[in-house]
């Protein structure tokens, strides 16, 4: 199961990168979120993250490249981003054991009180919330605010979102995720000399500035592929900043 997941999660970080690396960071706030509230199986909750963004792969690069620099969409914009979650949903549906997590991704931006009118599965709207204030919460971030600006927004919006999910977040130390970085060796290398594992320090880009690999993302061969692709024409910016972890910890 983990293999299939991998292999999809590979897949959106080779064609979106952005959209890989904004769910990548969903699973912090979710880790927290499920742990706070006591509930098992974090591992649904941690794949719905890892995945909430499939979908993404059918979306417009330029209308992602909005989103996800905090730019508020207009028009025809907001109904093509806001169909990813059925994209992804689809794409898992049939993916045995992956059932339930599809049905968190087909909701993750559905308000909570549309939801319970829906008389959705309450496992479901549970999951589907835990992402939906996971993404929101995420976006603002992005544009900027404090973790206390953002609390205290959603619970001025009434239903949209769960208040047990976002009292949950109350307590998220902003800081906790940075605190791998501090016993890392930082360097500078060639494509030629990355390993996986590594952990890139600011993001790659091509030499006609297309981002190749966003900041934090945890090196695979697949990126070291396709950036030694890349290289071999000219077209990647170097020296490339990593972060050289002292468990050397890989990542296939």
């Amino acid at each position: 199961l983990m293999g299939s997941v991998k292999v999809l999660v590979e897949i959106l970080s080779l064609s979106h990168t952005q959209a890989f690396s904004f769910s990548n960071k969903l699973n912090k706030y979710v880790k927290h979120i499920v742990k706070a509230l006591g509930h098992t199986d974090l591992w649904k909750f941690e794949m719905a993250g890892m995945l909430s963004h499939l979908g993404c792969i059918a979306m417009p690069p330029d209308l992602l490249n909005k989103v996800y620099d905090g730019i508020e969409l207009e028009g025809n914009d907001i109904e093509t981003y806001e169909s990813h979650p059925s994209i992804g949903c689809s794409l898992i549906r049939n993916i045995p054991r992956l059932e339930e997590i599809s049905e968190y991704i087909n909701y993750e931006l559905t308000p909570a009180d549309e939801c319970i009118n829906k008389m959705i599965d309450p496992k479901i709207i549970f999951g589907s919330q835990v992402l939906h204030v996971a993404i929101d919460y995420h976006k603002q971030v992005i544009c900027g605010k404090t973790k206390n600006q953002i609390i205290a927004d959603m619970k001025c919006k009434g239903d949209i979102y769960s208040k047990d999910i976002i009292d949950a977040l109350q307590d998220y130390d902003d800081e906790s995720g940075r605190s791998i970085y501090e016993d890392a060796e930082e360097a500078e290398l060639n494509v030629s000399d990355l390993k996986p594992g590594m952990h890139t320090m600011e993001n790659v880009f091509s030499k006609n500035r297309s981002l190749l690999i966003p900041k934090g993302t945890i090196l695979t061969k697949m990126h070291i592929a396709r950036l030694k692709n890349f290289s071999r024409s000219g077209g990647v910016v170097e020296p490339v900043e990593v972060y050289i972890l002292n468990n050397d910890q890989k990542s296939e």
